[in-house]
């Protein structure tokens, strides 16, 4: 894995986002041309890499926005990086009682929406004549198109 992983501060500095993917695009065909690696452990070992830089960057982001905001700008270049202090706004609209009906609503139809997806997926592939409750209208309730494709998943 050594030869995997780039120590840190070892990439180009002055590489940009797209081309710190494409050098990463390059780095997983390498390893997958070699033929010696287990892919399989690789990945696992990776999604734990991810993970654990994940957490290292929660752990840093309050002292490195403490950092940033001694700058004289709100945005500037930092080695090859774009640093933007960004200020973010959450509103709570909970105590407004319009709002909390809408929002009930909302929900009552998420649930009913749910149970009509859960509905269409029983049916059969020639569809069924159903009758539309609020319109009256006859027609034919298809099933829903599948799509399937595969996917891998790593739980650490």
């Amino acid at each position: 894995m050594s030869k995997i992983i780039q120590p840190l501060g070892s990439l180009d500095q002055q590489l940009d986002r797209e081309q710190l993917a494409e050098l990463a695009s390059e780095h997983a065909s390498q390893i997958m041309e070699a033929g010696h690696y287990d892919l399989l452990k690789v990945y696992a070992e990776l999604k734990r890499y991810e993970l654990y830089l994940s957490t290292i960057m929660d752990g840093l982001r309050d002292a490195a926005l403490e950092l940033a905001m001694e700058q004289a700008a709100k945005e500037f270049q930092y080695g090859h990086a774009r640093v933007l202090v960004a200020k973010r706004a959450r509103y709570k609209y909970e105590a407004d009682a319009v709002w909390q009906r809408f929002n009930a609503g909302l929900d009552e139809y998420k649930q009913q929406r749910k149970e009509r997806e859960k509905w269409l997926r029983t049916l059969p592939p020639e569809g069924l004549e159903t009758v539309d409750e609020e319109t009256g209208e006859a027609y034919i309730a298809l099933p829903p198109e599948k799509e399937e494709a595969l996917g891998l998943m790593v739980r650490l």
